[in-house]
């Protein structure tokens, strides 16, 4: 055995607790999912997680070691996992969502076409663009705030910055209470969004952010995802991967078929 159930359950919580775009997804009941959802995944419409990357071992001591019981490495095993089912989540998201182009420095237009979107030159993100975005959320597509008072974006680490600077931001201290929950990645709000920090380039690109309200995605779970550890010589390290079977699928509640989601594409800053 790779490592005890217990820490398996432990590693797979604390990946779907730290994922930036994991954490907003809601498991959906699998008595409700057809069979031929399983039996023919190609052609279901959802986007499909099965396997990480590997993750190699470390030497401990001038050995290498197959138990999974150093704090570095357990912390690259829940990254591995969380990163991994994030690829998946992000591109859903950007597919899913109504796009939005800030134009100048307030303004901006909705591109409601599902085809490819023309080059572009987008300005710099505002919290006024995102008072037109939650609004256009809240108002045509009927989309409640995520918690019941506020939206949610994900954004790159340049939308980020920019906000910071903008003078409706607020620092998650200064508007965080001891019942509220803060979520993985949260640096703050600007008008009534608030901000989740998406490091990762493979997630988001430069001057990308996703806002969305409330259940933006659903997640069919079949199969947990599992620790495999994988063959090597005893001149190598060990290294495992996690494998599993997790679908993902936008949620649509609003009667125009649309998803609770706003994606302001990425363009070149200088």
């Amino acid at each position: 055995m790779v490592t005890s159930p217990e820490k398996m359950r432990l590693l797979r919580t604390l990946a779907f607790s730290q994922g930036r775009g994991l954490q907003f997804v809601r498991p959906l009941p699998l008595g409700e999912v057809p069979d031929e959802v399983w039996e023919e995944q190609h052609h279901s419409g959802i986007a499909w997680w099965r396997d990480s990357v590997p993750i190699f071992g470390e030497a401990l001591r001038g050995r290498s070691s197959n138990e999974i019981d150093s704090f570095s490495l357990q912390g690259r095993l829940v990254r591995a996992l969380s990163y991994g089912i994030d690829g998946v989540i992000f591109p859903t998201f950007k597919r899913a969502g109504t796009q939005f182009i800030p134009t100048s420095a307030t303004q901006g237009r909705f591109n409601l076409s599902s085809g490819p979107g023309t080059k572009f030159q987008p300005a710099l993100m505002t919290s006024k663009h995102l008072k037109r975005v939650t609004g256009y959320l809240g108002e045509t597509l009927q989309a409640a705030p995520y918690d019941d008072q506020w939206y949610m974006g994900l954004a790159s680490h340049m939308v980020v910055r920019m906000l910071h600077d903008d003078p409706a931001f607020q620092n998650w201290r200064q508007y965080l209470k001891r019942s509220m929950a803060f979520y993985a990645g949260e640096t703050g709000m600007a008008g009534n969004t608030r901000l989740i920090d998406v490091s990762h380039r493979g997630h988001l690109g430069v001057g990308e952010m996703i806002v969305f309200g409330n259940d933006p995605m659903g997640m069919l779970e079949g199969e947990a995802p599992a620790l495999l550890e994988l063959p090597s010589s005893k001149h190598q390290l060990p290294s495992w991967r996690w494998t599993g079977l997790l679908g993902f699928v936008e949620l649509v509640a609003d009667p125009s078929g649309h998803s609770p989601i706003v994606v302001v594409p990425g363009g070149s800053y200088d």
